[in-house]
């Protein structure tokens, strides 16, 4: 135990620098570099993870939006149903043998919408997929330059893991200046590559906002055709049904 307490107060760390010198200073940055690495590409996985999380909620938001105006169209249209037309909309639905939410088209405007939001979320999906794909990678072959260009000392590569950690935490503090100066340099190695706070282009490219649009604006006609409210065949056909059953 006496031993272990030695080598942990920082007695193994001064051998190996006395006799490696600036090989054993190498190695030491290396190991801070590839903390450096993961560290940074975690925080660039929580931040994709965080914009696409983002770019759901917005199409969650947008769909939510589109769904209440296409409802508000609808509830007026069936406002006008009732206050026009003999028996309202309990007669037409008798006509036809149908919900006025099917017959209408409302029903399959709604499904639209939701295939709509389906989509952009599996697009949304897909673009975090490759982004984080990219960046995994990337990690990779920067700690596999890292091992292959980092010098080999034995005696450290031998020591169980609490001490290399002990050692790792000596060379911060001993270390100091090499090891910042190579961390910034990294930082800005990987934030030249991966800029993630200019990632609205993606979601430029895949929002469902012109789809949502396209259905709502053509709700108006294509509910009221349906319901016999804009001139069509069909508003004659609701009439002649509504004085048959009045027979």
């Amino acid at each position: 135990m006496g031993q272990v307490a030695s080598l942990c107060s920082g007695d193994i760390f001064k051998e190996l620098q006395e006799k490696y010198g600036e090989t054993f200073v190498k190695l030491m940055v290396a190991e801070k570099s590839k903390e450096v690495v993961h560290e940074e590409f975690g925080k660039l996985n929580s931040k994709s993870n965080e914009t696409f999380q983002g770019f759901n909620d917005r199409t969650s938001n947008m769909v939510d939006e589109k769904s209440k105006a296409l409802n508000n169209i609808f509830d007026d249209l069936k406002a006008k149903v009732n206050s026009t037309l003999p028996g309202g909309i309990p007669a037409i639905e008798r006509l036809k043998g149908q919900s006025i939410n099917d017959f209408s088209g409302y029903n399959a405007l709604q499904n639209q919408i939701n295939s709509v939001k389906t989509q952009a979320f599996k697009k949304i999906e897909d673009e975090k997929g490759a982004l984080q794909g990219e960046l995994n990678n990337r990690k990779t072959a920067m700690i596999s330059s890292i091992d292959q260009e980092k010098p080999k000392i034995q005696v450290y590569d031998d020591l169980p893991d609490p001490l290399k950690t002990v050692v790792r935490h000596k060379a911060e503090e001993t270390f100091v200046d090499q090891i910042s100066k190579n961390k910034g340099a990294i930082v800005e190695s990987i934030g030249k590559q991966f800029n993630l706070n200019n990632l609205e282009g993606i979601f430029q490219k895949i929002s469902p906002e012109g789809a949502l649009n396209g259905i709502v604006g053509s709700a108006t006609g294509q509910l009221s055709s349906a319901l016999g409210l804009g001139g069509g065949s069909i508003g004659g056909v609701i009439s002649g049904g509504l004085n048959f059953l009045k027979r």
